[in-house]
């Protein structure tokens, strides 16, 4: 009888555990600079895949960053039919880093404060959403090793566009580059 209770107990823990480790179809956390990528778009998974090095264009790219004397990090992915980037401006350590400053239109020459960039092609033009001081999100470092060079973590923000007044929801957000 004490075999049969341990069985059933050993079943059901395997039972949980298996559970709760179920792929979301994104790639697994991890810190090892795997040059990983992943989230959610509106509840629809996202994990970049172009790849045409004639033209500098690889899935995963980035990590830390010299920007004006500041150590950085920014990340830019590309998938077929849409870009993705997380910028912060200044990284001392781990720790949780917000997205929470005006960024539109990009200033791309002078590099603003903590970003997330989503843009949508639509055929002929990119839709371009981004974060702001009322659409905001957070990423958290979970590694920032700036010997190995490895920064991994997660994210999550809202990206607005001005010009359509929509907004999309990125949730889910892992990343694990290496530069």
């Amino acid at each position: 009888m004490k075999i049969i209770k341990i069985t059933v107990c050993l079943s059901a823990i395997l039972t949980c555990f298996a559970a709760c480790n179920k792929s979301d179809g994104l790639p697994l956390p991890t810190s090892r600079g795997a040059n990983t990528f992943g989230c959610k778009i509106n509840g629809i998974k996202y994990i970049p895949d172009k790849y045409e090095p004639s033209v500098s264009i690889y899935p995963v790219i980035g990590g830390f960053y010299n920007v004006g004397g500041d150590i950085g990090v920014y990340i830019q992915t590309s998938r077929y039919d849409s870009f993705l980037d997380i910028y912060i401006k200044k990284v001392d350590s781990t720790g949780i880093y917000y997205l929470n400053k005006d960024t539109w239109p990009m200033p791309y020459a002078t590099w603003p404060d903590n970003y997330g960039y989503y843009a949508q092609w639509n055929g002929s033009s990119t839709i371009d959403y981004y974060t702001n001081i009322k659409y905001t999100g957070k990423v958290t470092l979970t590694v920032a090793d700036k010997t190995t060079r490895i920064v991994a973590g997660t994210f999550e923000f809202i990206g607005y566009n001005p010009v359509t007044k929509d907004s999309i929801r990125i949730t889910d957000g892992r990343f694990d580059v290496k530069n």
